[in-house]
């Protein structure tokens, strides 16, 4: 069994991004096919209503060598339900839950395979460098092993939330009580690779523009992401022993700061960000209250917003215009 197991499994959810998912898997299926004995594609289709079942049969018809294994949900289940088929569909040594809005650049799927190569037995699988346009010129990719988690999470801050940006363990032996226990927490690829950081095993960095970023609004509740769901996450963290107390702050300094500050400012502007609406302004304010306010960020930073009269944060946003963060849909 385990000589037949691919090295690694690239699972992709998504749901009525027909075109999105079609540039993703024109870039990627290309590389996949020169490791086909190493590597197996899932894709996950979200009940889409688009043509997204067509997209996925003309790959398939395409590139037959490869081992593409589709699923479709009879009805939609949510972004938690599509990571969970996922990831039970997945049977690869390694793990790697690749948003279809995330598209790889020419040889980073070998640069992958000689790393996990270089590398049997690790932990994580951080790819650092993301950009929103094509490099000029070829891309050098480089290797090195980083330290313990705690260390890691300071340089790279928030993005090992990004599901594409982790390569992890695909160990199940946990999987049914996360799952259950989690039921519906929007980070549950980040609790996974919260997971595999257990084993401790090393943590290696991959350099190099990896991914390109392709817009694409998110479908859900940023705020329930950012602020419950992420503060399970690292609260879970912690309680396992894979984040100290310290580190555990820091990350949600960060959280405060580069994205709720920023999802804050334009909400209370314009009653809604993405697709998230309909949420008071008090009761919004209380949530963040509850869950960010032993960080020094949260008064530095959304504190003022919520005191601030909307004319005032209008001024100051032609001044500095937030940017948005983003986490994968």
């Amino acid at each position: 069994m385990e000589e037949n197991r691919p090295l690694l499994t690239i699972a992709i959810p998504t749901w009525n991004r027909a075109a999105i998912l079609e540039k993703a898997l024109e870039r990627i299926l290309p590389q996949v096919n020169d490791f086909k004995e190493m590597i197996e594609l899932v894709i996950s289709d979200n009940a889409s209503t688009d043509p997204t079942r067509e997209i996925i049969q003309k790959f398939k018809t395409a590139y037959p060598g490869v081992r593409l294994i589709s699923f479709l949900q009879s009805s939609n289940t949510g972004m938690f339900g599509n990571f969970r088929k996922c990831r039970e569909l997945s049977g690869g040594k390694y793990f790697w839950l690749l948003s279809d809005n995330d598209y790889v650049f020419p040889g980073v799927i070998s640069a992958v395979v000689k790393g996990l190569q270089q590398y049997p037995e690790i932990s994580l699988f951080f790819l650092k460098d993301w950009v929103n346009a094509q490099p000029e010129g070829d891309i050098f990719y480089n290797i090195t092993q980083n330290g313990d988690f705690n260390a890691f999470i300071k340089k790279a801050t928030y993005y090992p939330t990004l599901i594409s940006s982790g390569i992890i363990r695909n160990s199940k032996g946990r999987d049914a009580e996360i799952f259950e226990k989690y039921q519906g927490n929007l980070f549950v690829g980040f609790m996974f690779l919260l997971e595999s950081v257990r084993s401790g095993f090393p943590i290696i960095t991959m350099n190099g523009a990896s991914l390109y970023l392709e817009k694409a609004e998110p479908s859900f509740d940023v705020f329930k992401a950012w602020i419950e769901d992420m503060s399970e996450c690292i609260r879970y963290a912690q309680e396992t022993g894979v984040l100290k107390k310290s580190s555990g702050l820091f990350y949600k300094n960060i959280v405060a700061r580069e994205i709720l500050y920023r999802y804050y400012m334009v909400y209370k502007q314009k009653g809604s960000i993405f697709r998230t609406t309909g949420i008071g302004l008090t009761d919004l304010f209380n949530r963040l209250y509850r869950h960010y306010r032993s960080c020094a960020n949260f008064w530095k930073f959304i504190f003022p917003v919520a005191v601030a009269p909307v004319p005032v944060l209008k001024f100051y946003s032609g001044l500095r215009k937030p940017k948005t963060a983003r986490i994968d849909s």
